[in-house]
Order: C-alpha cells, then sequence, then structure tokens
C-alpha cells in the first residue's frame, strides 16, 4: 500500500437491491491486471468493511466492484486508488 503498509481496509455503502453476488478487485498501478480479491455470496444492502493484506509496501493498488444481479445481470463500479 502506497502508505508503507501490507494491508488495505476498504469500505463502501451498497444501494442496489437486487445484486446477489459482489465481488472485489484490485490492481496494481500503473498497469497490472485486474483480480479478484473477495467473494461475497450474499446481498449486501447496507455498508460494508473488508482489509486485503499481502499487498506490496510503497505501492499503489486501485479497487472495483463487480455486482451481480439474480437475472444474470452484471455491474462493475468505477474504480477507487
Amino acid at each position: 500500500a502506497s502508505d508503507g503498509s501490507s494491508s488495505a481496509q476498504i469500505s463502501w455503502y451498497d444501494v442496489s437491491t437486487d445484486d446477489v453476488r459482489t465481488h472485489l478487485e484490485r490492481k496494481l498501478m500503473p498497469s497490472g491486471a485486474w483480480t479478484q480479491v473477495k467473494t461475497i455470496n450474499q446481498p449486501i444492502t447496507y455498508a460494508y468493511d473488508t482489509f486485503d493484506g499481502g499487498l506490496a509496501p510503497d505501492s499503489r493498488y486501485c479497487y472495483r466492484l463487480r455486482a451481480e444481479a439474480s437475472d444474470g445481470r452484471a455491474a462493475t463500479s468505477s474504480q477507487a486508488c
């Protein structure tokens, strides 16, 4: 992580009412590929916090969410760095 630590706390608030699964993804900046960090296999209709460990100290990461709806639709959030 860019602050010299090897973990990051990620928090978000989900306002969707029809997602059944959410994937947290990250990439190492500037040119890393998106990799899945965690899957939450339940609807999230509230604030959610999680930790991502094993990060390289003094490195910059970006995160995004990919939500899946019960009818098969999927949406990806914008990235947060």
